[in-house]
């Protein structure tokens, strides 16, 4: 394009020194004369390109020459030669920014009309004036015309500009939205993985202790060996609806499952009774329990304030996007359950108000998690659960008495934990030597004291 640009405006110039000429009806040697400038004039417009300094002030040059073609002619104003202002202006308009190229007009305009000027020296003419106007007036078109073209021009780049930046804005939004759901379907698949270690560790330790345990009794008491097989077989199906509902959850199906309680039909039958003293202690309000395997009938007692009542074991539910919420009856169900499935004595103390399901989840998988290590790892036959509230948030401390020596790996289970609580802006802190005890802590919202 620039290359036919070039040859374009160099036959423009020719024709113009052409009908100059004919025009002039010079002399040879004048001739002459008139050919070395114009030949000067078109060198220099094919060397001014590759001048990378200068900008507007190389058209000076430009303007020098063409005022010694117009100098050397027999005319006032040779308008062919004249013409030649035209061309190197719009040129620079066109090769020039919008600042650079005003600055060349200005110098070309100048050029142009000091002939004028120079013969108003000589007496004033209304022909010579009027020439004068009507040149001036001319160029100040042609600079606005040229103003107006390099605006539009200017505004179309921008436009460009602006489009090119708002698809690449485009492209890195879609980079960043792709990018963060690759992270949440990580961290789902995460949550994901904690609950199904969480769930299905604790059934199947229960599962694998209810076997051992119906060994025995078969060898035993054969008559309480169905009623085991029965809640191997409850454990089983409780650990195969984990298993269905985590699969539905990565397959970003919704379930519509909901937790049905254990073969007992879902409440705790034992001799739960609460008992103690209304008046006021300024103590968090508690539920305690103390549940120990009598061959399926735990017994129960409990200490602080409240009113005697049956021990109803509430079931969690499952919200719409598969993330399963807790209830403190359903951390009473599970524990119960995992006492006497296990046969290990249970003690706990929870807080029956004050926290929302978020919470009361963190706690039970806390609680499940500790209790499933304490059977599985520590043997353990006691563990004594105690969780309350206060002005930071929840705490709680597990501690049992199983087998804890000083040093102990954190698998899975525990930096599950640890990441759990740690979401909650809370922490967890773990002490071996007696047994094996976990404190720790979370912020809550809403509570009540």
């Amino acid at each position: 394009m620039k290359r036919q640009y070039t040859i374009l405006k160099l036959l423009i110039n020719l024709i113009i020194f052409g009908f100059a000429l004919s025009f002039e009806g010079a002399s040879p040697e004048r001739t002459t004369l008139l050919v070395l400038l114009f030949a000067a004039f078109v060198a220099w417009g094919f060397a001014r390109p590759r001048l990378k300094k200068g900008g507007a002030l190389w058209y000076a040059i430009d303007a020098a020459l063409i005022f010694l073609l117009e100098y050397q002619s027999k005319y006032l104003v040779n308008y062919f030669f004249h013409i030649l202002y035209i061309s190197a202006m719009v040129e620079a308009g066109m090769s020039l920014d919008r600042k650079r190229g005003n600055t060349a007009a200005v110098i070309l305009s100048v050029a142009a009309l000091s002939k004028y000027i120079q013969a108003l020296h000589f007496g004033l003419s209304a022909s010579i004036l009027s020439q004068l106007l009507f040149n001036l007036f001319a160029l100040a078109f042609l600079i606005t015309l040229i103003n107006f073209g390099k605006l539009q021009q200017e505004e179309r780049d921008k436009s460009q500009r602006l489009y090119k930046e708002l698809v690449e804005a485009y492209h890195r939004l879609e980079e960043l939205s792709a990018q963060k759901e690759r992270a949440a379907a990580l961290e789902e698949r995460n949550r994901i993985a904690r609950d199904m270690h969480d769930s299905l560790g604790h059934r199947l330790t229960s599962l694998i202790m209810q076997i051992e345990m119906g060994k025995e009794y078969l060898k035993k008491e054969p008559g309480k060996t169905d009623e085991y097989l029965d809640r191997c077989a409850d454990n089983a199906r409780e650990a195969l609806t984990d298993t269905r509902r985590a699969l539905r959850a990565l397959g970003g199906m919704e379930s519509s499952i909901t937790r049905t309680g254990s073969g007992e039909g879902g409440t705790y039958n034992g001799g739960a009774a609460r008992s103690g003293s209304g008046g006021a202690g300024g103590t968090d309000s508690c539920i305690g329990v103390a549940i120990t395997d009598t061959g399926g009938q735990g017994s129960a007692a409990s200490s602080g304030s409240g009113s005697a009542a049956g021990v109803t074991c509430g079931a969690g539910g499952e919200s719409e996007t598969g993330s399963y919420t807790e209830t403190l009856e359903s951390i009473m169900h599970m524990i119960e359950e995992f006492s006497r499935n296990t046969g290990i004595e249970i003690n706990y103390k929870l807080p029956d108000t004050g926290l929302n399901p978020i919470e009361t989840t963190v706690l039970y998988r806390v609680i499940q998690e500790a209790i499933t290590n304490a059977a599985r790892h520590g043997k353990a036959t006691r563990i004594d659960i105690e969780a309350g509230l206060n002005e930071d948030g929840a705490w709680f401390c597990i501690q049992n008495n199983g087998e804890a020596g000083g040093d102990y790996t954190e698998g899975f289970g525990l930096s599950s934990m640890r990441k759990r609580l740690e979401d909650m802006g809370g922490s967890l802190d773990i002490e071996t030597g007696q047994g094996f005890k976990l404190t720790g802590r979370f912020k809550t919202t809403g509570r009540q004291v």
